[in-house]
């Protein structure tokens, strides 16, 4: 939560703190129900004007606040000694954690919103997920289905599709719509039984 107190911060502690007050505000209010006047309101600026020193517009300031607040996931390489179990368990471990970071769900909210209405948004989210983790999960897929690991049939961009479905179901089901059921659920027994129940459909005969 942004410091509303006023004093005198560098310039790159301010834009941070503006960054902070405008993700709180966008959450809660989205891009167009949001003023700059809000925004610097929490942020502690006694004018917001002083918001365009910082950024062009409001849209930037929202681009920006999703660039520079976007979670960042561990490299994911494809490693040969490595059951891909294991690498699952790791992977869908750190995605949920990400998911379930307050910070991370406000950012959801508000990308997930403007992204339906605005297509910079829609390809901001498309490029940052593709680069993050799309790609990399779609070349470990690869990689097992012509290891032999994963069955010869399978599509790799249809199964890593398939894989991270799963997880942003999670997140809509906990984050969105808030069901009861799911918002007790144990996220780390999560994991495991996404990882179990995805790879009882993908793994070939002999593994």
């Amino acid at each position: 939560m942004p410091n509303p107190t006023r004093k005198h911060l560098p310039p790159e502690e301010r834009r941070e703190q503006i960054i902070d007050a405008a993700i709180e505000v966008f959450s809660e209010k989205g891009f167009d129900g949001t003023s700059n006047k809000e925004v610097a309101k929490l942020a502690g600026i006694a004018s917001p004007g002083l918001i365009y020193h910082y950024f062009a517009d409001k849209l930037e300031l929202l681009r920006e606040s999703l660039l520079s607040r976007m979670p960042h996931p561990p490299e994911i390489v494809f490693d040969p000694d490595r059951p891909l179990k294991e690498v699952l368990y790791e992977i869908t471990g750190h995605v949920l954690q990400d998911l379930n970071n307050p910070r991370t769900v406000k950012l959801m909210r508000v990308l997930l919103g403007e992204a339906l209405r605005r297509p910079e948004f829609a390809r901001l989210m498309t490029e940052t997920m593709e680069n993050r983790v799309f790609t990399r999960l779609e070349e470990i897929f690869k990689a097992h289905i012509a290891q032999g690991t994963l069955r010869s049939d399978l599509d790799p961009t249809v199964t890593t599709m398939r894989f991270m479905g799963a997880l942003f179901q999670v997140f809509f089901a906990r984050e969105v719509m808030r069901f009861p059921s799911v918002m007790m659920l144990d996220l780390d027994k999560v994991r495991y039984q996404l990882v179990d129940d995805f790879l009882q459909g993908t793994l070939a005969p002999a593994h």
